[in-house]
């Protein structure tokens, strides 16, 4: 994340978690409101697809400027620590 994403990125988790909330008081509520879940759902999806672009964009910006051999190294690196993750090394 580049640092000028921070406020952004910042205010949609406080929209996505404001709508968590909803969702919650929405199927606690007793009588289960169909439309309302789906409105909300609708802009939880709208919010973690923009964040998603954002996060793909900002890779973009960060591999753009690089050349092959850097690119190569990078993917690599990312490969490795992938793995170490998946396969609980480090841990």
């Amino acid at each position: 994340m580049q640092h000028g994403q921070a406020p952004k990125i910042r205010e949609q988790h406080k929209a996505l978690f404001k709508l968590m909330q909803e969702m919650r008081a929405t199927t606690q509520a007793g009588q289960f409101d169909g439309a309302k879940a789906s409105s909300i759902a609708s802009q939880m999806t709208e919010l973690n697809q923009a964040k998603i672009l954002a996060r793909a964009q900002n890779e973009a910006n960060i591999f753009a400027p690089l050349s092959p051999e850097q690119r190569k190294k990078v993917q690599e690196f990312k490969m490795k620590k992938d793995w170490n993750r998946d396969n609980g090394a480090g841990s």
